[in-house]
């Protein structure tokens, strides 16, 4: 009997010292699953605390289980909860205001208007598109309709320098117009800008998390892309003036190349000799 006392005791000071070595122990993550660092979640880990007591070995051995499996527990809530609160980390104001860049406001026209002929441009351009046709109608040399312009549409170089005048005043006044527009919509595309930007600077947790996050970032890209349509437009003005101007040296390079033309088909059509230089003179000037 008094063995039997003695072999209970020396078990429970194995089993002491052996739960003593676990407990300092130190914990070691668990291993990743399914790329999240190093989180692993183990529903098995819970359903197994309830079939330890089920099995057909000692007590002790059942601590020593239970033990290891109470630790795989508590790791996995600890990775959980370092994971969800590194997610929770945020920019704090002073690195979102490194990011942000200076607005540049809208400069307004100075075209001064010393007899009334430009008194409507400075409206115009600091954000009165409608005026524009008025605009550009009195600053420019008006052109008036002679009958006998088309008498010269064989020759071709006076209409051709009316389109040329017609469609400068078009382009221009479409630009004048595309531009003004511009100029009108900055100061509210500014505001939304702003407000975009103070929301992205924000570091509370009411702009933070990860679906507002999103919507900031869709609201940048929906801007930028409204920015890139008023540029788009402003560049095709400035192609639209440069085909115009293109037009301009191509008909007076066709002009002198008419005239050079008529100056051989002259030459070639009149006799060697010279005579009868009145009807020559008018016949040149018939052709």
């Amino acid at each position: 009997m008094k063995n039997r006392f003695i072999s209970f005791g020396r078990g429970a000071a194995i089993m002491t010292a052996i739960l003593v070595g676990l407990a300092l122990l130190p914990v070691q993550p668990a291993l990743a699953i399914l790329g999240f660092g190093d989180i692993v979640f183990d529903p098995s880990s819970y359903a197994t605390l309830g079939h330890i007591w089920q099995q057909d070995i000692s007590t002790g051995a059942k601590i020593i289980q239970e033990y290891n499996q109470l630790v795989k527990i508590y790791t996995t809530g600890m990775s959980l909860y370092n994971f969800s609160r590194a997610m929770a980390q945020s920019f704090h104001s002073g690195q979102r205001a490194a990011w942000m860049m200076a607005v540049e406001p809208a400069v307004n026209d100075y075209t001064e208007s010393r007899y009334g002929e430009t008194i409507l441009w400075p409206r115009m351009m600091n954000g009165g598109p409608a005026l524009a046709p008025q605009a550009w109608i009195a600053a420019t040399v008006p052109m008036n309709a002679y009958p006998y312009f088309n008498a010269q549409a064989a020759m071709g170089s006076t209409l051709a320098d009316l389109a040329t005048v017609e469609a400068m005043d078009g382009s221009a006044t479409k630009c004048l117009e595309t531009i003004a527009r511009h100029q009108l919509n900055t100061p509210l595309n500014q505001l939304a800008f702003l407000g975009l930007r103070f929301s992205q600077n924000d570091d509370g947790s009411g702009t933070n998390s990860q679906i507002e996050q999103l919507n900031m970032l869709n609201a940048s890209h929906s801007q930028a892309v409204n920015e890139a349509r008023s540029q788009s437009m402003i560049q095709s003005c400035e192609v639209q003036q440069q085909i115009i101007a293109n037009k301009i040296q191509r008909d007076q390079i066709a002009n002198h190349l008419n005239f050079m033309g008529q100056v051989d088909q002259y030459a070639v059509s009149q006799p060697l000799m010279w005579g009868d230089a009145a009807a020559s003179i008018s016949n040149y000037r018939s052709q």
